[in-house]
């Protein structure tokens, strides 16, 4: 787009205009797919988290209560926009799975119940309400998808629907390559949720 142009659609939405954008709401504008490295920032990002925190010295309810307020707040935003990797989820499971036991990342310690134990309940099932990161990340990518379909005149989804199904309905549209990868991710994860019947829509329900 032309220098003039860019200015007058800068002008226009009232927003600045930046030569080189890199990162917004701490979301890295220069993805390039669903790279390990691209993501790699949420690991390092809940890792400093806990350098402060001392694990051993504090109750399993207090630990439990910091990782709903905080590390599992933490990579939402990103969860929301894109899919990302599935290493990053576990490497993200692991680290908090290391502080809710009470020792340090690295540290072989006998878990006495398997995570996916801990994590299987919501509190309102009488669970601790604690949750995978890469469930996290498929419930808020379908919430993107719920959030078009149950409000189809929002600006996000008129512009979506002029822009990739302008004559389908959002359920039958198909996602090519040279699409947007933000909506590649939402498309491809409500398919997934819809062959697999209710099990993904009680998913939602449950995360979100």
């Amino acid at each position: 787009m032309p220098r003039v142009e860019q200015e007058h659609l800068a002008s226009a939405l009232t927003v600045n205009l930046v030569s080189e954008p890199s990162k917004y709401l701490g979301l890295n504008f220069k993805l390039k797919g669903k790279r390990v490295v691209d993501f790699h920032y949420l690991v390092d990002k809940l890792s400093s988290k806990l350098q402060g925190w001392k694990a051993k010295l504090l109750s399993q309810a207090s630990r439990t209560t910091l990782i709903h307020s905080a590390l599992q707040s933490m990579p939402l935003y990103a969860f929301t926009c894109f899919r990302v990797p599935e290493s990053i989820c576990n490497k993200l499971d692991a680290i908090t799975r290391s502080f809710w036991w009470g020792h340090d990342q690295g540290v072989r310690k006998l878990h006495l119940l398997n995570w996916n134990r801990v994590c299987v309940n919501p509190r309102n099932r009488e669970g601790l309400g604690l949750k995978k990161f890469n469930l996290m990340n498929q419930a808020m990518l379908a919430k993107q998808f719920w959030r078009i379909h149950q409000n189809p005149q929002s600006l996000l989804a008129r512009t979506f629907k002029a822009k990739y199904f302008p004559r389908n309905s959002i359920h039958e549209c198909q996602p090519k390559p040279h699409q947007s990868w933000f909506w590649r991710n939402i498309v491809n994860r409500i398919q997934k949720v819809e062959r697999g019947g209710s099990g993904g829509l009680v998913m939602v329900q449950i995360f979100l």
